[in-house]
């Protein structure tokens, strides 16, 4: 600030001075300036002086008197120069003062464009890379994000519908009540807790805001079957774990979850009590149970034992209490309680799926679980067999075929599944395809339509530019891909 005004005493006023301009607009620190301004002056002043005395000393031809008189004139000339130059900064920095506050606003104007003033149009992609981030709404819709956007997919004709949410750093967490009454947000922010909010379907109203649930961003999130409880976890840093009475927006348990990321978290369908989290190298069985001191949310870590440890992304309840999950390797994994009931294969040599398995599913009205995995095939298991099994006398493992698979497509990588009441599947694939397959009425799945709803690039966009004389549009993908759009 000092320095802008010497400046402005040895130079034209700049238009452009826009922090003298700013401070001239607060009270407060046009106090400071007009203080320092005063100083200016008086130092000019007393300045001028002692040149002129200095001056006035160094003539040895004129007496004591004369000099006296000229520094007395010389310093009352130099104050009023002073006094005058500074009046002339002041007058000429009023004046940029207006121009600048003219241009603030317009530059405020510019950047805090009214809700309306844009209109999302179409829908280039969907996040690839995301867990947990397709959901079936309805009979015919897809609930799922991309960026701060939540987008109702009508895939019967790929017509997207946007919401309009309070998100503004990213979606971090997404999940859909049984009944489709109800979906949950779970918001990303570096700038405070984020928030969780929660809306009605299909009228899309916002009935509740969740507040400090976790620390930074939520990364899984899930309602029990009633739909009037919810379970949310926390990304780094705190990996909190929290159950919510939503309707009233109250906390009734908390607890970390992990000490690293967590994928998934559910609510078992057959018990409500009980609660599993799974994700980077661990599963967790957890219990809300009484205690003498209250409620308490009390987890077990599973123990792999001598399996190799694993991510987990995938896994089902069965109705006897166990928990059926994938593992990196290709094989499932049966728990029974925190412990490893038997490890299931094709054979020793063959896992379930040669590659990781991403997704677990329960069939129940036809007695079979679906799992899919990175090798690009989903497959069906019988059901009541898995459940009554048991690993040999001499060996954990306990070897099944499937009853029937389908392979995708070369290259597909499952990261997501849906499956839809009236025989069909929707597929997120990591290579950025949304797949839908359509399961014949009778006869094998291989027989079933495979049809590629939407392409997109399977991770982020690097670069974009329009075309000056159509209506196109390239994009440069971080999977190395380079796609042509056209907008209308």
């Amino acid at each position: 600030m000092h320095f802008t005004i010497q400046e402005s005493l040895h130079s034209e006023p700049q238009p452009q001075a826009l922090p003298y301009a700013a401070a001239l607009v607060d009270p407060e620190l046009s106090e400071s300036v007009q203080s320092v301004e005063q100083g200016i002056e008086h130092g000019l002043a007393t300045s001028a002086a002692a040149d002129q005395a200095d001056v006035a000393y160094t003539q040895q031809d004129h007496s004591a008197e004369v000099v006296k008189e000229a520094g007395r004139t010389s310093e009352a000339d130099a104050a009023a120069g002073a006094g005058a130059s500074v009046l002339k900064v002041e007058t000429a920095d009023t004046a940029n003062l207006a121009v600048n506050k003219q241009l603030a606003e317009q530059e405020a104007a510019a950047n805090n464009l009214p809700a309306d003033a844009l209109l999302m149009q179409g829908l280039l992609s969907l996040d690839s890379q995301k867990r947990n981030n397709i959901h079936l709404i309805d009979d015919h819709t897809l609930l799922t994000s991309a960026g701060t956007d939540i987008i109702l997919l009508d895939f019967t004709t790929c017509v997207p519908q946007y919401v309009s949410t309070p998100v503004a750093e990213g979606v971090g967490a997404l999940a859909a009540s049984a009944d489709h009454r109800n979906f949950v947000v779970g918001e990303k922010s570096q700038h405070g807790p984020p928030n969780a909010y929660i809306y009605q379907y299909p009228s899309l109203t916002l009935e509740q805001t969740l507040e400090h649930g976790t620390e930074q961003a939520y990364s899984a999130a899930a309602f029990n079957q009633a739909g009037d409880r919810l379970a949310t976890v926390g990304s780094y840093p705190d990996f909190m774990l929290t159950v919510w009475d939503w309707r009233s927006g109250c906390t009734l348990l908390r607890s970390k979850a992990f000490s690293q990321e967590v994928y998934c978290v559910s609510f078992c369908p057959y018990a409500d009590g009980s609660l599993v989290t799974s994700g980077t190298g661990h599963i967790r069985f957890w219990s809300m149970a009484r205690t003498f001191t209250g409620l308490k949310l009390q987890g077990s870590i599973g123990k792999f034992g001598n399996e190799e440890l694993s991510d987990v992304s995938g896994y089902t309840d069965l109705p006897d209490g166990k928990v059926l999950c994938g593992a990196e390797n290709g094989s499932l994994l049966m728990w029974s309680g925190a412990l490893i009931k038997f490890v299931v294969r094709q054979s020793p040599e063959v896992p379930c799926h040669r590659g990781a398995v991403t997704v677990v599913l329960a069939e129940h009205s036809r007695k079979r679980i679906l799992t899919a995995g990175t090798d690009g095939y989903v497959k069906l298991w019988d059901f009541q067999q898995l459940s009554d099994a048991d690993s040999g006398e001499d060996s954990q493992y306990f070897f099944l075929r499937p009853l029937e698979e389908v392979a995708l497509g070369e290259g597909v990588r499952v990261r997501g599944l849906v499956w839809q009441a009236e025989g069909r599947w929707l597929i997120n694939d990591e290579a950025g395809i949304l797949i839908q397959v359509t399961l014949p009425s009778s006869g094998p799945l291989q027989e079933g339509r495979i049809q590629q709803l939407l392409t997109y690039h399977s991770g982020s966009i690097v670069g974009l530019a329009a075309s000056p004389h159509s209506h196109m549009a390239i994009t440069a993908g971080a999977d190395s891909t380079v796609r042509l759009y056209d907008y209308r």
